[in-house]
Parts: structure tokens; sequence; C-alpha cells
């Protein structure tokens, strides 16, 4: 069983970043809608705008640059493709809501071979696999706020789904709470 570390308070790397994570940009229109959620109800912890986590969470690597050229080698040779929200759902996780979308094949092919490129390269923070593909709504939400955020949730149009076209390298910077995630490049799926 592999062992799954807290990056929680991780200090950043030589790099700039405490930790890193691989993620599908979600459309701008979904975008703009998850982001007037979590502005309604507050986020207290670094959050990435609406994505798909392809590759979750990860740390301790020895070069971002042999990082960058794996995930360029895959989404070179990957062709973009749709996530649909047919069946999708919400799940309400420990200080969580996702929406929970099927994985389509290509979803898990493009998983399985950036969890397979990049796991030797540094050390987990997040199980990734049985893969469950997902966007996170709200982080943390407040006593207060957690009925707001069910109540917006449950009205929210979350659309058919959305064009899968890139794959988002991001890093945090500083920890959890108080820290900023980043994008550090943008790899278009069948790019050059």
């Amino acid at each position: 069983m592999t062992t799954i570390y807290s990056v929680v308070n991780q200090p950043n790397d030589q790099f700039g970043y405490s930790c890193y994570t691989l993620v599908i940009p979600a459309s701008e229109e979904l975008t703009a809608r998850v982001e007037a959620l979590r502005n309604t109800v507050g986020v207290s912890v670094a959050s990435i705008p609406a994505h798909i986590t392809v590759k979750g969470t990860f740390f301790n690597i020895e070069s971002l640059e042999q990082v960058k050229q794996r995930v360029a080698e895959i989404t070179r040779v990957t062709a973009p493709f749709f996530i649909s929200f047919q069946d999708a759902q919400v799940d309400w996780w420990t200080e969580v809501a996702a929406l929970t979308v099927p994985v389509p094949p290509p979803l898990q092919s493009l998983h399985n071979a950036l969890v397979a490129a990049i796991s030797p390269l540094g050390l987990p923070a997040y199980r990734d696999d049985p893969y469950v593909a997902h966007m996170t709504l709200v982080y943390n939400p407040s006593s207060a706020a957690l009925e707001r955020a069910k109540e917006l949730i449950g009205k929210m149009d979350f659309g058919p789904g959305f064009q899968a076209a890139a794959v988002d390298l991001m890093g945090r910077v500083g920890p959890r709470v108080g820290g900023a995630w980043q994008l550090i490049e943008r790899f278009v799926l069948g790019g050059a």
C-alpha cells in the first residue's frame, strides 16, 4: 500500500512550490460559476480554479523540468476529448463538496499515463487510484456557510460538461491555509 503524506504545511522546495498537481481546466463559463459559488460561500484554503484533477497532489520532486518533460510527452499524443456531466452527482466529503463525473476512456487513459510517469518522481499527498474524477466546488465551508452552500449547489446548472483541451501543471506556493496555487505551465492536448 502506498504511503500518503500530508502537505498541509509543507515548505516550498528549491523550485518555489510546496506541492504540485495536474488538472484539466474547466471551461471559462463553468469556472466563472464555480468561482461565484466559492466567493459567496467563502473559501479558507488555497484553491485552484474549477478543474478536474487528473493526477493528484505530489511533492518532493528532484527536477521540475523532468516533470514538465513527461507531461509534455503524454499530452502531445493525447487528443482533446469531452468530459460529460451526464450521470454526474454532487458528493459531500469531509469539508469538501465535489461534482463527481463518470470517467470516459480517454480521461482514464490520460490519468493512467500521468500517474505512471509522474509518481516515480515524487511522493504522493493524494491517493490516485481508484480514480475518482471530480470537480471540487467548495472547500471547508464554515458551519454557518454549509447550509447556504448546499442550497446554492442544489440549484446550480453545471451544463452538459466541457471539452478537455489541456492539462495544467499547478504548484502551490506556501501552506494550504494562506498559500496560493499558481499555474506553472499549460500543456495543450494534441499540441506540439
